[in-house]
């Protein structure tokens, strides 16, 4: 039962280790069913020696929620970072990722791997929660937040896998893959492309499709969510291209989605044509506005607003700028969310317009009255 405390404002809940993925998903529905409120769980490191606290709070208005990670808890808290979005996946492995990197830094070494037993932690609470989940309700979320996180025939790695993309997302099985140390090659297909992903024991090594090849590859396939999947256990390739680890690429798959999912939803399109908002904006400014920031290249950034000339489209834009789509969709995201870049579609809507004009009657009788004329008078 969830403890209330003196402040009305917000809904505590002490969890004995790392939320998982399926108890995120549940206190997501929490904060939903009390809008306005602030649902708070907080949790301890596997050794005892750090706490961490998340906010959870969803808008009265609506909108993306709004997750808040805390090193620490109380008046003493310190913010790790505050985000908004709808994917509760993304939400899961930032805490992984970030919990695990500053526990990390103030570690001796010889010391286990901290992200490594936030996995086992999270990992377990996940498996008592589903379980627990299956008895209770027998939602859709429920399923699809349960599947890949067990320990079943992936972790095995003796048992050909498929399915389709709309139940399972291609960050759910790689995650699966990462989790369970799998070894085999999993293929995407859909009516257009193709991926492959060959991986040992859980690490990728070896990525090709969608026009990208290694870490690019994998960034792009994370938003993909039509096609059908296989997985081929314990294929093998002597090639590599993979450079980042897998749980690094999966965060910034799902944020890279994300960011694509803004800038669609705002409206632009790669005929969209990018305007500076101020002419007198300093490299300082832009440079200070993703201070702490580490999901934007701050250079990729510079050279994207340096491309900018009010003339330009996305797609020339990007191009001119040289830079790959994993570096300009989250530094455009961020020029535009701080007001830095603006953008105008006037010229689209305008060839548009002229396609959709009313086309004339043509009077065919005239034409041939025309044209037996011209015969006659050659």
């Amino acid at each position: 039962m969830l403890k209330k405390t003196s402040l009305a404002s917000k809904t505590l809940q002490k969890l004995p280790a790392a939320p998982g993925l399926s108890e995120i998903h549940h206190f997501l529905s929490v904060a939903m069913e009390q809008r306005g409120r602030q649902v708070e769980i907080t949790w301890a490191t596997p050794d005892k020696m750090m706490d961490f606290s998340l906010n959870i709070h969803c808008p009265i208005k609506g909108g993306d929620t709004n997750w808040k990670l805390f090193l620490g808890t109380g008046q003493r808290a310190e913010l790790l970072w505050d985000y908004r979005s709808c994917d509760v996946l993304l939400v899961y492995n930032l805490i992984v990722s970030s919990c695990g990197e500053v526990h990390q830094s103030i570690q001796a070494e010889g010391a286990i791997t901290v992200s490594e037993s936030f996995r086992d932690a999270s990992r377990k609470r996940d498996t008592y929660f589903m379980q627990a989940s299956r008895q209770s309700t027998d939602g859709d979320l429920t399923k699809l937040s349960a599947i890949g996180l067990q320990d079943n025939s992936w972790s095995k790695g003796t048992q050909e896998m498929t399915g389709e993309l709309s139940l399972v997302p291609p960050s759910t099985l790689l995650q699966s893959i990462l989790l369970s140390k799998t070894t085999g090659k999993l293929v995407i297909s859909s009516q257009k492309e193709s991926v492959q992903i060959y991986t040992v024991e859980g690490r990728a090594v070896y990525a090709e499709g969608m026009g990208q090849t290694g870490d690019e590859c994998i960034l792009e396939l994370i938003g993909v969510r039509d096609g059908k999947y296989n997985f081929e256990p314990r294929a093998r390739t002597d090639k590599q291209n993979v450079v980042n680890d897998l749980e690094t690429l999966i965060v910034r798959g799902v944020q890279l989605t994300d960011s694509n999912t803004y800038l669609r939803h705002a409206g632009v399109a790669p005929e969209s044509i990018l305007l500076k908002a101020r002419k007198d904006t300093t490299e300082y400014e832009l440079s200070s506005s993703i201070e702490g920031n580490n999901a934007i290249d701050g250079e990729a950034m510079l050279q994207l607003y340096i491309a900018i000339d009010d003339r330009s489209m996305l797609k020339q834009v990007t191009r001119m700028a040289e830079l790959k789509k994993s570096q300009w969709v989250p530094a455009l995201c961020h020029l535009i969310e701080r007001d830095f870049v603006t953008f105008s579609n006037e010229h689209v809507k305008s060839k548009s317009e002229r396609a959709n004009l009313p086309g004339k009657q043509i009077d065919t009788s005239l034409i041939h009255s025309v044209m037996t004329t011209l015969r006659l008078f050659p």
